[in-house]
């Protein structure tokens, strides 16, 4: 009997790639899409009360662009920070990208410190946002200095 021969032959895997940033880059970025889905379901939390008293169409879908148009000023910075701290993780630091992250983040602090005060219904969820984002904030502060 002969031989098996396969037909190509088996490539072999090159060396594992280890990613270039921080650990902390990589929580960092886990922390914002965290905070990113909370702050999403915030806006859908509010957007529920108002379909349980509003009958009419107009004011549902005015309500729904209330809410989850201002809620945006909160979910898509989150998620667009926590896109750069996965970048900075797998490919390493870059000092213009913690700036951006930086400008993300402010506003976002700003706006969840102001939910805090407004209103009892929002208090938990707007406290864990601002815990989040200080935390964000000192993240990308140290990166920028350590650069």
């Amino acid at each position: 009997m002969d031989p098996i021969i396969p037909i190509e032959p088996v490539s072999k895997l090159g060396p594992a790639t280890s990613p270039r940033g921080a650990r902390a880059d990589q929580l960092a970025a886990y922390l914002a899409f965290a905070s990113a889905m909370l702050a999403f379901g915030l806006s859908a939390y509010l957007w529920s009360g108002f379909i349980e008293n509003d009958e009419n169409g107009w004011g549902v879908f005015s309500a729904f662009i209330l809410c989850f148009g201002g809620g945006a000023f909160a979910y898509v910075p989150a998620w667009l920070t926590g896109k750069i701290a996965l970048k900075g993780y797998k490919k390493g630091p870059q000092k213009k990208s913690y700036q951006l992250a930086l400008f993300l983040i402010l506003p976002w602090f700003l706006l969840a410190l102001s939910l805090l005060f407004l209103s009892p219904l929002t208090f938990y969820y707007s406290l864990a946002i601002v815990l989040i984002t200080f935390i964000l904030l000192f993240w990308a502060s140290y990166s920028l200095y350590k650069i």
